[in-house]
């Protein structure tokens, strides 16, 4: 009888197979059974299925039971809370999946010598089906005896940046792709569709709308061919490993997460971030259209129109900063000049920003409507107009006049309001409820450098719900922008 059909015999059947030999020590976890989805088969998604677990692991013999003390023996608690956290990583097709991982979860442990998995579905057969494995520590077997020293860990891999690859650039934005690819740290490209994708209302629209985004991978790779597609967690770790520029194709690992995001292909940005938080990204930025130049011969300020900077999210109820500024049309206002009965909005913009000045007549039209509904709006431009001329007040006042500003176009010369406010790039909107308590930091629309036709108008939908019921929506998409110009300090 060979080890592994032995691992799962009774005590005295080992006992008879191995008599005159020195054996490890055995703990076990028996018919541990859970409702799991799992499998390849179309007819396996979306529904669960029983699915049991054996395992038993060979481990260093210790004076744990002449003392008594539960702290030096491995816990039964090891085996189970491996089978626990692969069932809550991720929707897994294969067995044989679950029972390499499980394995290696046990293994990880210095006093595990060998890990013998059984993983079997109940309810594909009027029996079982299964897999079972057995796998021992990395290097070989220690000899039995005291608790091994652990093994160095290895130096972790430097955290990755999640780009947001517009729509635009991904179709002819080679300049910005091949930037990304020589920034020198890892990348992971996070693509728009070629075309906006409706929220998804069931799995046939959500697979939809993420191969939109997977034509778009494709696409950034016959652009620049040194991006390679990543789509599963494993083909992610190796292309950052390795500083291989990635783009990521969704799919795989939007609909076997679990829980799955919230996000879906018409929010992008959204999905940017979950992505972020699951590979331990250090930061998301946009990446949208731009020359193509390479990374030491572009400009600085041109660097970083194309690097946007984004907000942080919302904090729900953080009180608005007063003021008092002078506008472009010669007076003075303060919060109360711009509060309406409803709530307010205070953008902070520019006048040489290629995103505001995409929007410039959005922003105007938005304004008049946000006006029928009882909220009030203003602009504020903080931007140091000595290093960037474009945006002196006399400019301010020409920009507020040539696109119908419905609203008082402010000049914050000494940057203090924007300081206040916390504002980081151009446009960045704070819409507040009547009672002047942040309820929206998110953005005017899903446009870019390039007004997007037809795109949901994000900003009006979150201040009418501001002043039908007092309070902002949950999910919002930060603006998209160029960085605040601050002086010298």
């Amino acid at each position: 009888m060979d080890d592994t059909a032995l691992a799962f015999e009774p005590p005295h059947a080992r006992a008879a197979a191995t008599e005159g030999r020195l054996i490890a020590d055995r703990i076990s976890v028996r018919d541990y059974t859970r409702s799991v989805e799992i499998g390849a088969f179309a007819t396996e998604r979306g529904v669960e299925q029983r699915v049991r677990f054996n395992v038993v692991l060979e481990v260093c013999h210790s004076a744990a039971s002449a003392e008594d003390d539960v702290d030096r023996v491995l816990s039964y608690d090891t085996i189970t809370e491996a089978i626990e956290a692969e069932i809550a990583a991720e929707r897994i097709n294969l067995l044989e999946t679950f029972a390499e991982r499980i394995a290696a979860r046990c293994l990880a442990d210095p006093r595990a010598l060998r890990a013998f998995v059984r993983v079997e579905k109940l309810d594909r057969i009027p029996g079982a089906v299964g897999v079972e494995i057995v796998r021992a520590r990395s290097g070989g077997l220690p000899r039995i005896g005291p608790r091994p020293e652990a093994e160095p860990e290895a130096e972790p891999a430097a955290a990755p940046v999640v780009l947001l690859l517009s729509g635009r650039a991904g179709q002819q934005g080679h300049g910005s792709l091949a930037w990304a690819a020589s920034l020198g740290e890892p990348v992971l490209v996070v693509p728009e569709p070629a075309a906006p994708q409706p929220p998804a209302r069931n799995e046939a629209a959500l697979r939809i709308g993420l191969l939109a985004m997977e034509q778009a991978a494709w696409a950034v790779t016959d652009a620049e061919p040194r991006f390679v597609v990543v789509s599963s967690r494993t083909e992610i770790d190796w292309a950052l490993r390795t500083r291989r520029p990635a783009v990521w194709a969704p799919a795989k690992l939007v609909t076997d997460a679990r829980p799955r995001p919230e996000a879906d292909a018409s929010t992008p940005a959204a999905l940017a971030r979950w992505l972020a938080a699951e590979v331990g990204a250090s930061r998301v930025l946009p990446l949208d259209a731009a020359p193509d130049t390479s990374l030491s011969g572009t400009p600085p300020d041109e660097e970083e129109e194309r690097m946007a900077a984004q907000p942080p999210v919302c904090d729900f109820g953080a009180k608005a900063p007063d003021f008092d500024l002078p506008a472009t049309d010669g007076r003075r206002y303060s919060l109360a000049d711009i509060r309406g009965p409803k709530g307010f909005v205070i953008v902070f913009i520019c006048n040489h920003c290629p995103y505001v000045k995409a929007v410039a007549d959005k922003l105007a039209a938005e304004g008049r409507a946000l006006a029928e509904i009882g909220v009030g709006m203003a602009a504020i431009c903080s931007n140091d107009a000595e290093s960037y001329p474009a945006d002196s007040f006399e400019n301010m006042k020409a920009f507020a006049e040539a696109h119908g500003f419905p609203f008082p176009y402010l000049h914050d010369e000494d940057q203090s309001v924007a300081r206040a406010y916390g504002a980081v790039c151009t446009p960045d909107f704070f819409g507040y409820d009547a009672e002047g308590g942040l309820q929206y930091r998110g953005r005017l629309d899903a446009s870019g450098r390039e007004a997007r036709a037809g795109s949901e108008r994000e900003l009006f939908a979150a201040m009418k719900q501001v002043a039908e019921t007092g309070a902002g929506p949950r999910d919002q998409t930060p603006a998209i922008g160029c960085s605040i110009k601050w002086k010298a300090a």
